[in-house]
């Protein structure tokens, strides 16, 4: 399925009011599902609507040329906007990553020969690798030690800020403003939803504004900050990751998904998931599975500085 196709009726919608001589159109959240057929994403109501390749309900609107320029929860409200122009500089970057993504895959195939198929045995292997590397080892303890037993609630801003920086610091997360994103997981009180499990938080946590009006998106950050809570419930996004499950999803055609399906948590962790049971790992915990394809993931796609 190519991005955004279930929301192509709304596609077609947009175009048809495009054509009527409607560019600016004013909707409700139930107007839309209306034309949709069933509902939004529940993350639609939680945060404000991106102009963003990342979500795809957003490809319902772009792909008909249509920009969202005023998102408002509190009446839930949305208006669509015509602006070709802007719309083709956005799709262009989301088929150039495309195309990128292919070229990846390529050089794949050189290593297939060299990357064992994902087994019980082989995890167990890399486990014991990781239980070798101090740095590792003792860097995962102190973490679990601060999380768990020191500050296992997210209801203080000072205890919150520990746990970010210590994040950030041992996983270089590259997250310059520590303070305000301690600040901001103030605001979302995640502790009931961390407890049921909730994956929608995580997207949420990574969705930082700043006062200027930026935003930046920390998801592999966010990831880490809700699984070191709930490990095996909450499994890690890292750029290790997400190659080693495209080489399997290339080799092995365990799953079909887009990159940026990786990018939507609930998606990631469904992908995962999926990958757990293809390869017959149902007695292997997410958190194993995770420090296992992040091992396999730097080995053999190393990141070039």
């Amino acid at each position: 399925m190519a991005i955004g196709d279930k929301y192509k009726g709304f596609t077609r919608f947009l175009i048809n009011n495009h054509k009527s001589g409607n560019d600016v159109l004013h909707m409700t959240f139930d107007m839309i599902e209306e034309v949709l057929g069933f509902e939004l994403p529940a993350s639609t109501r939680r945060y404000k609507w991106l102009n963003e390749k990342t979500h795809s309900y957003a490809m319902g609107w772009l792909n008909a040329g249509f920009l969202v320029d005023e998102c408002n929860l509190e009446t839930q409200t949305v208006r669509f906007t015509y602006k070709p122009s802007e719309v083709a500089a956005i799709l262009t970057r989301v088929y150039d990553e495309e195309r990128t993504t292919r070229s990846r895959s390529k050089k794949f195939v050189k290593v297939v020969d060299t990357i064992a198929k994902p087994s019980e045995t082989e995890i167990v292997n890399y486990l014991d690798r990781w239980d070798h590397v101090e740095q590792y080892r003792l860097q995962e303890k102190a973490l679990n030690q601060l999380f768990g037993e020191t500050y296992p609630h997210n209801t203080a801003l000072h205890e919150v800020l520990v746990k970010v920086a210590a994040l950030n610091q041992f996983y270089s997360t590259n997250i310059f403003k520590v303070f305000d994103v301690a600040k901001h997981i103030m605001t979302l009180n995640i502790d009931a939803r961390l407890s049921t499990k909730d994956v929608n938080i995580v997207n949420e946590i990574a969705t930082v504004s700043y006062e200027n009006g930026k935003m930046r998106n920390f998801y592999s950050f966010a990831t880490k900050y809700c699984s070191h809570h709930y490990p095996d419930d909450y499994p890690i996004y890292d750029s290790y990751v997400e190659k080693m499950l495209l080489f399997f999803k290339e080799k092995d055609q365990f799953c079909q998904f887009k990159t940026q399906e990786l990018h939507e948590y609930e998606r990631f962790k469904s992908i995962l998931c999926q990958f757990r049971c293809f390869y017959g790992l149902e007695n292997v915990s997410l958190k194993k599975i995770d420090q296992y394809l992040w091992q396999v993931g730097k080995i053999h796609f190393p990141n070039k500085y």
